[in-house]
């Protein structure tokens, strides 16, 4: 904080005070009780403000004793000023906040100041702290060259003081023989080691080190031998400052932000009041083109501070995984991410600034209004499981938020809709459903397996019993054998029913795809006949064997069969082909009935699904199958139209490609 501070005496160590803190930022009066003695040797700092202006350390010094213009050089801090005017004058016009007394009296008893200002300094021998002062402290110029020691509180004088390198007879340069002392330098001269300053009579005096001239007897002053002439302060050397010996504040409403550094005329001569004046006032327009530099800096540090933040939201809006669009109050789309491209089929260029009405097929649309979610609501509102047409004829499954898009005020400015792709989690609870109704079917198999195997094992033994008692050519004889043959397909359909739900292991041997089919046509050759059904045969002859388990395959062709049948009430063509397709047998079951809706196709493989009427179809024949062409590592395709027939077509490893696979 800046501190008004009043330095009483104005010889080395008040001068060296007052520097100290006037770099610290602070302002600064030196005041002394009068004029220096016409015998004191004239050559301080503080002694040549008391012949106008003084310049150390690009510090300038100046007498005022003028109290206006005191405190304007104080609120403008350009200078040290230095006045003679009475102390109590100067306290009741300045109010200081700290006095420090450092006319370093060594044997007079320090007059009592603790009343004079809110804190006050004692620097030199005799203060007592607490009761002529509130700090003593002791300091001075020790041999070593005045670093000045600071013992007591020293917390108003805020900073550590500064230490002079060298020794103090280094630097100073008496006088060898009385005489009149001559000079073309002035105090604040730069000067390099072994550079004459100055001289008395014939005798040459030259700079012992380089630095600054802090002390220079003035010329034409008459001198004693032995009296001290020159001082040089190695903190203003060349070689520590660039050359620079006058700093020059550059203040923006009396905060300074920066220091212009001047070096002296021809490396050597000092600047005058008025080339001062005219640098003090560069300064000023120098901080005015800094601050705006500033301003420039700070402003387009904060727009790219903005634009990294608009990079980081828009890097956040673009990598959701979720569709998102934004909508205006218009309705009109004015954000649309990589993630809505992709699920919806359309680019953002395709979709900004056009209405909503103009994207999405009307009945989505209806879909949202009626589910209230398009509304003024300021809530946020959900959609499960809604159908959505893609742009590119994808039929998706999607659930929507939609929630109001508001400013930092609370001012809603459009509304934000977020669409997630539902599709893939939709099929995997058909199927999760699908695994359920196989279970069921285990359960209900499980159930009915006994009571059924039951009835079929009596029909059995009878009519083996009954073809007993017949002649071997007797025609009833075959009937019976065709009972027996049933009762043990039936027996085997209920034993594959329960181990297709228990998913058990079946006994695979080498097959005969066409021996199969035929036995199947065999069986069902009179249900055929009374449907007015014929049948076509082109049956390969070169067919390579199948690995699979005989009644199994027979089941599925069995269904296949019936299904046909049903499908053609009054009568048709059941079109039956077999062929190898490179390394893969393929049956095809074609019939020239009513055919299968669209809509129907997906769901024919469930459980217990059927468009028969009731009472005709359990809904399990082609689910049973499709389970028992999965654990032949076969696969079954259909291709149906309303009024036009259906195709089913079986495909089953040749015996020879699976044994490869298997190896």
């Amino acid at each position: 904080m800046q501190k008004v501070i009043l330095i009483r005496g104005c010889g080395d160590v008040g001068s060296a005070v007052a520097c100290v803190l006037f770099k610290a930022g602070h302002s600064v009066v030196i005041h002394d009780s009068a004029q220096p003695a016409a015998t004191r040797r004239k050559m301080s700092f503080s002694d040549a403000m008391f012949e106008g202006t003084a310049v150390l350390e690009g510090i300038r010094g100046q007498r005022m004793d003028d109290l206006l213009q005191i405190k304007s050089s104080l609120e403008a801090r350009d200078r040290i000023p230095l006045t003679t005017l009475e102390l109590p004058r100067v306290l009741s016009a300045l109010q200081p906040d700290v006095l420090v007394d450092a006319r370093m009296r060594k044997h007079d008893q320090p007059e009592t100041q603790i009343t004079l200002a809110p804190f006050t300094i004692g620097l030199g021998p005799n203060f007592v702290a607490g009761k002529t002062v509130h700090a003593a402290i002791e300091t001075g110029w020790n041999e070593d060259l005045g670093k000045v020691i600071w013992k007591g509180a020293t917390r108003p004088l805020e900073g550590e003081p500064q230490t002079i390198a060298g020794h103090a007879r280094d630097r100073y340069v008496y006088a060898p023989v009385a005489g009149i002392f001559r000079t073309e330098l002035q105090i604040g001269a730069v000067v390099h080691a072994g550079q004459e300053v100055g001289g008395i009579g014939e005798a040459k005096l030259c700079a012992p080190i380089s630095g600054v001239l802090r002390g220079l007897t003035h010329d034409s002053v008459p001198v004693k031998e032995r009296t001290k002439v020159i001082e040089v302060d190695p903190r203003g050397a060349e070689a520590d400052h660039g050359g620079l010996a006058y700093y020059f504040s550059c203040r923006v409403s009396g905060q300074p932000i920066a220091v212009i550094g001047v070096g002296r005329k021809g490396g050597v001569d000092p600047l005058n009041s008025e080339e001062t004046d005219i640098l003090q006032a560069i300064a000023g327009q120098a901080a005015t083109a800094l601050m705006n530099a500033r301003l420039f800096l700070s402003l387009q540090e904060k727009a790219d501070a903005l634009q990294r933040l608009t990079d980081y939201n828009e890097n956040i809006f673009e990598s959701m995984d979720s569709g998102i669009l934004v909508l205006d109050l218009d309705s009109r789309v004015v954000r649309w991410n990589r993630a809505m491209e992709s699920l919806y089929g359309r680019k953002r260029e395709q979709v900004l600034g056009r209405r909503l009405d103009e994207i999405f097929p009307p009945a989505f649309l209806e879909a949202l209004r009626s589910s209230l979610v398009l509304d003024d609501s300021e809530e946020i509102a959900n959609i499960y499981k809604l159908h959505l047409p893609s742009a590119d004829g994808r039929s998706l499954m999607v659930n929507v938020s939609v929630a109001p898009f508001q400013v930092g005020s609370g001012e809603r400015c459009g509304t934000v809709l977020i669409l997630d792709d539902m599709t893939a989690r939709v099929r995997l609870e058909e199927q999760l459903q699908h695994s359920e109704k196989m279970a069921s079917i285990g359960l209900l198999a499980a159930g009915v397996a006994h009571e059924v195997n039951t009835p079929l094992a009596g029909i059995s033994s009878y009519a083996q019993m009954l073809r007993g008692r017949l002649e071997p050519d007797d025609a009833r004889s075959e009937l019976l054998e065709k009972i027996e043959k049933q009762t043990f397909r039936a027996s085997k359909i209920i034993s594959n029913l329960l181990n297709f739900a228990r998913s058990s292991p079946a006994e695979f041997e080498s097959l005969d795809i066409n021996k199969i089919l035929l036995d199947v046509v065999s069986l069902l050759e009179h249900q055929l006949e009374r449907a007015h059904i014929k049948v076509r045969q082109e049956l390969a002859t070169d067919l390579p064997p199948v690995r699979g388990n005989e009644n199994r395959l027979q089941q599925v062709f069995f269904n296949l069969i019936l299904n046909a049948k049903d499908a053609m009430p009054r009568g048709g063509w059941l079109t039956l082909v077999t062929q190898a397709e490179d390394d893969t047998v393929v049956v095809e079951v074609r019939d020239t009935g009513h055919g299968i809706p669209k809509e129907h196709v997906r769901r024919i493989y469930d459980p217990f699904f059927t468009t028969k009427g009731l009472g005709r179809g359990t809904g399990l024949g082609l689910s049973v199958s499709y389970g028992i062409l999965q654990e032949h590592g076969g696969a079954i395709f259909v291709e149906s139209a309303p009024g036009k027939g259906t195709t089913f077509q079986v495909a089953l490893p040749a015996l020879v490609a699976r044994e490869v696979a298997e190896r």
